[in-house]
């Protein structure tokens, strides 16, 4: 299979949208080994919940022996297909990547409106757009410590501390994932300058950058997280046309609706660690694999504010091919 490097079109719809699948890239052979390991894992070792299964999608998350197996070359060999489209992007080798995340999502029970999302703080029943609950990753998490494999803290880290960003989340389906509806990977187009502007707002208020930080409240009037800058989140749903949700008995909010994105095997799609993302719930009758890698740059460092505030500065491929041009949205907030 060609290993072909981006185009400036797809390029350019990258920095548009934040995100860019790539169909047919990813060997066929190497995603059902990885599919027949994920399954071998799952007979022998059996299944762990290691998460408590509160989130907004419904689906019961559990995994196997899968950190071990993360770290096999029939998962690692996943990412090498998508690498020269990647780096090219970049314009940069990216940082050895040690592993990747095995997520199943499995068919979602009925909803349990009792049942509060680990992140927002709200019923289950009342989130929207089939459960969809975007965040970023890389920001300290109450049920997961502070993102980071090194530091697990439960207590909230000061404000402009405790960032983990990185450059590229690869997602790479190990399943059949063509129709809706079924835990897709879901995605807020755009949301990746939105998010660099509110960083820009923060900085050109003092600071700091990040939740705690000048209009960016780490907790929500429910007591969950706000897991990007809430004025992303009002000015999508507002550019969107959705209708106003209730989360809370005090917190009417709008909610921007997501991208479902519809992959067959084979496929991938690079998004920006910027761009707010979250599975929606599984309403198939099968279960959903997704192997997925945080990349980074050979050299990017969390937490520098020009990463933060540019949405493009680690992406020195896309900006080339955007030369000239204006993208929709890049200063909005």
């Amino acid at each position: 299979m060609a290993r072909m490097l981006l185009g400036d079109g797809e390029l350019q719809r990258f920095a548009q949208d934040g995100f860019l699948t790539l169909r047919g890239v990813v060997p066929l052979e190497l995603v059902r080994a990885a599919r027949r390991s994920v399954n071998a894992s799952l007979g022998s070792a059996g299944m762990r919940n290691d998460s408590p299964d509160r989130t907004s999608s419904g689906n019961t998350r559990v995994r196997g022996d899968f950190d071990a197996l993360g770290q096999t070359p029939v998962i690692t060999d996943l990412l090498a297909t998508v690498q020269p489209q990647l780096e090219g992007a970049l314009g940069s080798p990216i940082q050895p990547v040690q592993s990747g995340q095995i997520r199943l999502c499995w068919p979602a029970a009925d909803v349990d409106k009792t049942i509060v999302d680990i992140d927002m703080g709200v019923a289950n029943g009342e989130i929207p757009y089939n459960g969809w609950n975007g965040h970023t990753d890389g920001f300290w998490n109450a049920v997961y410590g502070q993102n980071s494999p090194s530091a697990r803290a439960r207590e909230a880290p000061a404000p402009g501390d405790g960032i983990h960003d990185f450059s590229c989340l690869v997602a790479i389906p190990l399943s059949d994932q063509r129709q809706r509806d079924i835990g897709n990977l879901a995605l807020l187009r755009g949301g990746h300058s939105m998010v660099a502007a509110g960083f820009r707002s923060q900085r050109d208020r003092g600071g700091p950058l990040g939740p705690g930080g000048p209009g960016w409240d780490r907790f929500n009037p429910n007591g969950g997280l706000e897991l990007y800058h809430p004025a992303v989140r009002n000015l999508a749903a507002e550019e969107d046309g959705a209708n106003p949700a209730t989360v809370g008995e005090d917190c009417e909010r709008l909610w921007p609706v997501p991208t479902q994105l519809l992959m067959a095997e084979g496929d991938a799609v690079l998004v920006h660690w910027a761009t707010p993302h979250a599975a929606v719930r599984n309403l198939g009758p099968d279960v959903r694999y997704m192997c997925i890698f945080r990349v980074r740059r050979k050299d990017h460092v969390p937490g520098m504010q020009e990463n933060l505030c540019d949405e493009l500065a680690q992406w020195d491929g896309v900006r080339a091919a955007i030369s000239g041009r204006t993208i929709d949205g890049v200063a909005r907030l």
